[in-house]
């Protein structure tokens, strides 16, 4: 039998070394039991070295009768050469062969006298010459030998097994440890076999990552967990923190920490935080429904509370993080939370922007705005991504052709010269631009007609993703400081998707690198608004979910690959932190991964992604943890936690703590959900929902409104009765044709009686559906029109005819005393023309969330509010100043009031940082609005004009000039406004946040201009109201 054979088949099991000692170093007692190895080592050679003298004197003998003595001798040297191939004996119990890792084992062999095992090796050339012919003759001789040395071996093999056994008995008697000689077998048998050991892990289709720990080990146990958990801590140490620095924590102590979760592992409960002052690259990933947008959720609710100084972008491709602003309604999480200390709580700070081509589809409640983005901020590599498109194929360069062409200017096919646009084109610009380009369609160097109807196709299907617009969304207002800002990308495509995010990474990194340079500073005041829009930015937390969509390994890329590479690379100095989610680890380009500091790691289940994560994980990995079993059954809400800061030791696994929000993303339930109402409560539901189609249809069959109240029924288990249900339409202002069996609205309408001139300060008014129908329908009755849509052109109807008119500018003429002293002036010319006003229709979210309908007049001459009262028309006082300040600069003014206050109180009320304040501060007072006042040292802050402003855009003052007379003119003068309807709406965004623009038409204001001229030549001009004869101010 082959020595290696007899070696295999003596082996015993293997286990494998502790964790502790490669960390650690050998145990002492380990090294004495060593020794005391290699005397009974040595003892037990002697014994095999006596039975094989023993062997070949009876070998001797039984040949001696049919062989000479010089063949037998040869045939011995033979075997002795076979044998000395073989690793000695020696060197395999002592390990000399590796003189690196010395390995003490007991291995069965064939048995050597000690004349072989000392004597050298010969030339098998020479050998096999000189002994061929002896060799041929005694072959038979040698078959017996091998079987009569097979035989031996068994015996001999049976025998040491038995002295082995016996020797671990003693040795266990003698110590608890795992005894040293099985230790020393395994160690070499592990070597020996490590290569073969390798090739079955790859081909194991659930290998185990841990090579040193049982599977029924207890999680509790030191032994089993090494190396002990560290890390730096708080000072009673109730607290440890992940992601802060020893340094950074003895500057600011628990500031901006961030709480999300406890350690869940026995004798070391204790709360964690993670780092919220510093910037990182934070990498959750797990199965489907094991919490990664949980702790999404957890990480932005935490930031909102503990740093208003950053803004936080997250990107929502499922959309469910819309509910945040709400509290927490879970009934088992209520529960959870009063045990963690925690109450439910909606961050009010949160505002949601959809795409703008899907505003008209989407439910009011659940989104603040729209965004958008230029064109321009897409290059060519970027279309080509989204479009599918090879760069350098023809198609791409005829991309890149147009681009370049609309921004530096063309010429058409008919040879006119169309001026480049810069970065403000339209999607509808480039398409024009391949159309009518006299290059593009050039027969001698153009492109094929083909590859044009293709792009300009694409370009076409663009137009409906909603997000592309001439002007965009300021990069300002999706990051902002003290607000949460949620972009559903859910109505994109996936590739669309990465095109959005990738040009936001983008504009990003690139505005807070200019932000964090000391020139930038300087330059603030001399840059474009727009620019400003772009850049001051503060720093910014993206979060990314579903991100093997974005970053796919391989060769694959996206429209945002590139960026968010660049961005996670970059991003440490400028302030810019990612957090990253996803289901599939081994996705996930692993130039990003290469790049985080914080891991969270729930279940997983593919082991792929099993080792994905723990090659990526930046710091030690117990062995218990490395089982790929236990990353398989961790439970929802629990995770494997690491960091790359030196404080802490190594990973552990932690307790998720509940949201204070609502969370939206849960796995929707298929059993029966089933919802009960009143008879009353549906047959209002249905009276709303019969007259919300009743106003835009204008008719409605009544088997129509059966249908309605039936479907309610149904969903709500009730008996609501379409009798009652017609009797509230009826109430709302319809009525019932029975020729035609049809609902209709009623035409006439009563007049509204006029709005209370005042309102308690602080209360904000009701205004439902029917006020707002009862003022619209004011001003469509005073026109004959019903319900009618409104003319292009309503006017106020005149109080004052042409005659009156003549005798009021004689009255504010200058007449000079006695007709002889002072200036005299003349009559001229007197002329009827009108002054714009803007009627501003909208919908406004209020405190009780609630959307309420209302209407204002703004003069687009000084774009005060406009208001009518018994003594005439008002102005409002300070408007126009709002229109040139920024978003936080009116938020600073709403804060200051009329009283004086202190940076302090400031900081306190807007949520600003400091430096953030005074540099606000110093614009207003660039602009004379705020003044510094320095009284005992301490400064003050103070309005230094008069600011007589509504505080809810629903105050009943506004919509007073409802009660005045319209009616339509087909042609009239009128005077050219000085500010546009879009600048309108861009006010009132920047006021009422939470004010949705409906509507804006002009309704004209009459006046009559009376020219005066004086002796000298001079002249001037009187405005005098049409409708109450006042002398105006223009």
């Amino acid at each position: 039998m082959d020595i290696e054979e007899s070696h295999i088949e003596s082996k015993k099991e293997i286990e494998e070394e502790d964790l502790f000692d490669s960390l650690f170093g050998k145990d002492e007692e380990i090294e004495e039991g060593k020794k005391k190895l290699e005397a009974k080592l040595k003892e037990m050679q002697g014994k095999k070295n006596k039975n094989t003298e023993n062997i070949e004197e009876k070998n001797q003998d039984d040949n001696a009768k049919e062989e000479k003595a010089a063949v037998e001798e040869e045939k011995e040297e033979k075997v002795t050469v076979k044998e000395d191939k073989k690793p000695c004996l020696k060197e395999k119990l002592l390990g000399l062969n590796k003189p690196k890792k010395k390995k003490i084992a007991i291995v069965k062999e064939m048995p050597k006298s000690e004349k072989e095992i000392g004597e050298p090796k010969r030339d098998d050339a020479d050998f096999e010459e000189k002994n061929e012919e002896s060799i041929e003759k005694n072959k038979n001789t040698e078959i017996q030998k091998k079987e009569i040395m097979k035989n031996i071996e068994k015996d001999e093999n049976k025998k040491i097994r038995v002295e082995k056994q016996e020797n671990a008995r003693e040795e266990k008697k003698e110590t608890p440890k795992k005894p040293v000689e099985k230790e020393a077998s395994e160690k070499v048998e592990e070597e020996e076999n490590a290569e073969g050991k390798d090739n079955e892990e790859k081909e194991s289709g659930d290998e185990d990552l841990s090579e040193n720990v049982p599977e029924d080990a207890d999680v509790g146990t030191d032994s089993v967990i090494k190396p002990d958990l560290r890390l730096l801590q708080n000072k009673d140490g109730s607290v440890g923190f992940i992601g802060r620095k020893k340094a950074v924590y003895d500057k600011y102590g628990e500031e901006a920490s961030l709480f999300i979760g406890k350690v869940d592992e026995p004798n070391y409960k204790k709360n964690i935080c993670l780092d919220g002052l510093n910037p990182h690259v934070v990498f959750v990933c797990g199965a489907r429904g094991t919490g990664k947008s949980y702790v999404l959720g957890v990480l932005a609710e935490e930031l909102a509370l503990k740093n208003k100084n950053i803004g936080q972008i997250v990107i929502d491709p499922i959309g469910v993080f819309w509910s945040m602003k709400f509290p927490n309604k879970e009934e088992k999480e209520l529960q959870t939370l009063k045990e963690w200390g925690l109450k439910p709580k909606g961050l009010e700070t949160l505002k949601v922007f959809i795409p703008k081509g899907v505003e008209k589809n989407t439910p009011k409640g659940t989104y603040d705005a729209t965004y958008a983005m230029q064109p321009s901020l897409l290059t060519p590599q970027d279309w080509c991504l989204t479009f599918g498109i090879d760069r350098f194929s023809p198609t791409g360069l005829l991309l890149d052709h147009s681009v370049y062409k609309i921004k530096n200017g063309f010429r058409t096919k008919e040879g006119k010269v169309i001026k480049g646009l810069g970065n403000n084109y339209s999607l509808e610009d480039i398409i024009f631009c391949m159309e009518n380009d006299a290059d593009i369609n050039s027969r001698d160097r153009g492109y094929k007609p083909d590859s044009i109807r293709a792009l300009t196709s694409r370009f076409d299907s663009a137009k409906s993703w909603g997000i592309f617009d001439k002007r965009g969304t300021p990069l300002s207002e999706l990051s902002k400081e003290n607000q949460l800002t949620i972009i559903d990308t859910s109505f994109l495509d996936d590739n669309v998707s990465a095109l959005v995010i990738g040009i936001l990474a983008r504009r990003i990194l690139a505005a807070r690198k200019i932000s964090t340079r000391h020139e930038a500073a300087e330059r603030f005041d001399s840059e474009k608004s727009e620019d400003l829009l772009e850049i001051d930015i503060p720093p910014t937390w993206l979060f990314i979910d579903e991100a093997h969509t974005l970053m796919p390994a391989g060769n694959v890329k996206t429209a945002a690959s590139e960026s968010l590479i660049e961005y996670v690379k970059q991003g440490r100095r400028p302030g810019c932190s990612v957090v990253f989610a996803t289901q599939q680890p081994s996705s996930i380009d692993s130039k990003v991964l290469s790049q985080l500091d914080v891991i969270i790691v729930h279940k997983l289940v593919f082991n792929d992604d099993i080792k994905a994560v723990f090659k990526r994980t930046p710091t030690i990995i117990p062995a218990f943890y490395k089982r790929s079993s236990f990353i398989k059954t961790l439970p929802v809400g629990k995770a494997l936690v690491g960091d790359r800061v030196d404080d802490t030791s190594r990973a552990f696994v932690m307790l998720i703590r509940p949201r204070m929000s609502q969370h939206e993303g849960r796995e929707a339930e298929s059993v029966e959900r089933r919802k009960e109402l009143s008879p009353k409560n549906v047959e209002n539901l249905a009276a709303e929902s019969a007259f919300s189609e009743l106003d835009s249809k204008k008719n409605m069959p009544v088997k129509r409104l059966e249908q309605i109240v039936k479907e309610l029924n149904e969903k709500y288990s009730s008996a609501g009765k379409v009798k009652n249900v017609l009797d509230l339409l009826l109430e709302k202002g319809a009525y019932l044709n029975d020729e035609d069996n049809v609902i209709l609205l009623i035409e006439e309408q009563e007049e509204k009686p006029m709005a209370d001139e005042h309102i308690e300060e602080g209360e904000e008014p009701e205004l439902g559906d029917e006020d707002f129908e009862d003022i619209v329908g004011e001003e469509k009755e005073k026109t004959g029109e019903g319900r009618r849509a409104e003319p292009d052109l309503l006017q106020f109807s005149p109080k004052v005819n042409e005659k009156e008119a003549n005798m009021l500018a004689n009255k504010y003429r200058q007449k000079g005393i006695l007709g002889i002293v002072g200036k005299q002036e003349f009559l001229e010319n007197i002329e009827l023309t009108n002054i714009p006003v803007f009627k501003v229709i909208f919908n406004y979210y209020t405190k009780e969330h609630q959307f309420k309908q209302g209407l204002f007049y703004i003069n687009s001459l000084s774009g005060e509010f406009l208001q009518f009262a018994k003594s005439g028309f008002i102005e409002s006082e300070g408007l126009k100043e709002f229109y040139q300040l920024k978003e936080d600069e009116i938020i600073l003014l709403n804060f200051l009031g009329k009283s004086e206050k202190r940076i302090e109180q400031l900081m306190n009320k807007t949520g600003f940082a400091e430096q953030k304040c005074l540099r606000l501060l110093d614009c207003l007072k660039g602009r004379n609005i705020v003044g510094i006042l320095n009284k005992n040292g301490i400064k003050t802050f103070k309005l230094m004009k008069n600011f007589d402003l509504p505080s809810t855009p629903l105050h009943p003052l506004l919509n007073s000039l409802s009660n005045l007379e319209v009616e339509e003119s087909e042609a009239l003068m009128k005077i050219e406004e000085k500010v546009t309807k879009q600048e309108v709406i861009s006010l009132l965004k920047k006021i009422w946040p939470n004010l949705i623009v409906q509507r804006i038409t002009e309704i004209y204001w009459p006046v009559y201009q009376a020219e005066f001229k004086q002796p000298n030549g001079q002249t001037r001009t009187v405005t005098i109201d049409a409708i109450t004869g006042k002398k105006m101010l223009i």
